[in-house]
Order: C-alpha cells, then structure tokens, then sequence
C-alpha cells in the first residue's frame, strides 16, 4: 500500500508540474489545450492509462461501463487519496462522486460529480 502511495504521489505531481510549467510559458489556455491532447485525444495517455490498468488488474475484457468505474479506483494518482462514489443514472451511465479527496498538499477537499457513459 506504501508503495501505491508514493507512486501516486509522484504521478500526480509529475503531472501537475508539467502543467504549471506549461501555463508559465503558454498559459493557460495552451496548456488546457495540450493537457485534453495529451490525456484525452484518441491514443493519448488516458487510453494508455486505461489499458494498462485493465490488463494488469485483470478487468480488460469486461464491458465498458465495468472497466471504466473500476479503471477510475484504480488511478494511481487517486486510489489512495479518493473515495468514489458511483451511483447509477440511467441505462449504461452512472455519476461519480468523490465525497472526500485528499490532496496532501491542500488538504482533504469534497470534489466534483462527474458522470461516466458505459456501452457493453
């Protein structure tokens, strides 16, 4: 679990400076930008999060509303600083809560819902 920790602490960290530096020389509409090209876009670093995670865990070839939920408590940047909440919206969607996210450097914060689209 130690380990879990502090690999997520530097994940989140590593992303996080990379993003500050990115607004300091483009701003911060650039580096939102390159942020959702570099996670987002098709093939980028969120699928490739994704992937990972699902075949290492062994959850790859479950549908995709499954994997996806259980892709997001496995985040390493966030399993052991997030309770997630999923609560089911309609038909293959669910929303996500996290009631408690704690980041070290800010302190324990409620987040943001979001919602998750499965298609199995």
């Amino acid at each position: 679990m130690k380990l879990v920790e502090v690999g997520g602490a530097i994940y989140a960290d590593v992303n996080r400076q990379w993003y500050k530096a990115a607004i300091r020389r483009f701003g911060h509409e650039v580096a939102d930008e390159m942020h959702h090209e570099v996670w987002f876009a098709e093939g980028g670093a969120g699928d490739h999060e994704n992937r990972v995670i699902s075949t290492l865990m062994g959850f790859a070839e479950e549908d995709s509303e499954t994997t996806a939920m259980k892709v997001w408590q496995c985040l390493p940047a966030m399993s052991s600083r997030m309770t997630l909440v999923f609560e089911r919206a309609g038909e293959h969607e669910w929303t996500m809560e996290t009631p408690q996210c704690h980041v070290p450097e800010t302190r324990e914060v409620p987040c943001a819902w979001g919602l998750l689209r499965g298609h199995p």
